[in-house]
């Protein structure tokens, strides 16, 4: 069982892809549990096409969230590849990648046959990221974003409901861990 603190730093990032573009990402990095989710270190929506000079006017750090962004994108492509070309005959809708382990991060992706890739980044020690991006998607995602009539598909996520029931979501699941 974990303790309190390393409980609070457990997920770090969300990220959702359509196609490739950014539709939504969120930095859940806050150092007290109680206030776990109030607020964004840094809350975007912004497509891959929006150039640098048109992030600056943005509160966070728009050149460095936009590499990011472009970086991981990329990464999430060169690793499909990559295990596409090691294991050609897989037949699964991951192709073959779901997850990878460094010393201060895990990363999990999360691809839906509509084109939507979520991205989540979490303390290494999390060992079922994948379930957890599956339930995200089936209970919030659909209910939320997809089954909104103000959302128009593989556009920016602005949804209020959306991110507060995402609160809730890894809210439940921080107190699960606790």
């Amino acid at each position: 069982m974990q303790t309190k603190q390393s409980v609070d730093l457990l997920i770090y990032s969300l990220t959702i892809f359509h196609r490739q573009a950014c539709v939504f990402h969120v930095n859940v990095v806050e150092a007290e549990s109680s206030n776990y989710w109030r607020n964004f270190l840094s809350k975007s929506s912004h497509k891959d096409e929006v150039c640098e000079s048109q992030c600056a006017s943005k509160k966070h750090n728009s050149k460095k969230y936009y590499r990011h962004i472009r970086l991981l994108n990329g990464l999430l492509f060169s690793m499909k590849s990559f295990c596409k070309r090691l294991i050609p005959n897989v037949t699964n809708d991951q192709d073959g990648f779901i997850s990878y382990t460094t010393e201060l991060y895990k990363l999990y992706c999360f691809e839906t046959l509509s084109g939507h890739k979520f991205i989540l980044m979490v303390h290494p020690s999390i060992n079922y990221g994948n379930e957890l991006l599956r339930q995200l998607y089936s209970t919030i995602y659909l209910e939320n974003v997809i089954k909104s009539p103000e959302y128009n598909y593989g556009s920016l996520i602005d949804n209020q409901l959306f991110e507060s029931s995402l609160g809730s979501f890894f809210k439940q699941y921080i107190q699960e861990m606790s």
